[in-house]
């Protein structure tokens, strides 16, 4: 059963690398003033996700449910940061 645990995890893990390949190409077709933009929404997203599952799938001052809680204030920090520069960029600037 290891096997097949660790080969779903393989597949899981590929299947998220291939979706940010996919985001970075998308990315990179925008003007740098853009490309901050969507990446700060989408981190902030990526946030808001990761708290709704430490809310309601994680048991209070569980190992997970803090290590959740510490990966979305490390990505709200992230997306103010990313949100920041797009604002301090000079607009229709191609990378």
């Amino acid at each position: 059963m290891t096997g097949d645990s660790e080969r779903a995890g393989r597949l899981y893990r590929q299947l998220a690398e291939d979706r940010a390949v996919q985001a970075s190409r998308r990315l990179l077709r925008l003007p740098v003033d853009q490309q901050f933009a969507v990446a700060a929404r989408a981190v902030a997203q990526a946030a808001g996700a990761l708290a709704v599952i430490a809310s309601f799938y994680t048991r209070p001052r569980s190992e997970l449910g803090d290590r959740l809680d510490g990966q979305v204030a490390q990505l709200l920090v992230i997306a103010a940061c990313l949100e920041h520069t797009a604002d301090a960029t000079p607009r229709h600037t191609h990378a």
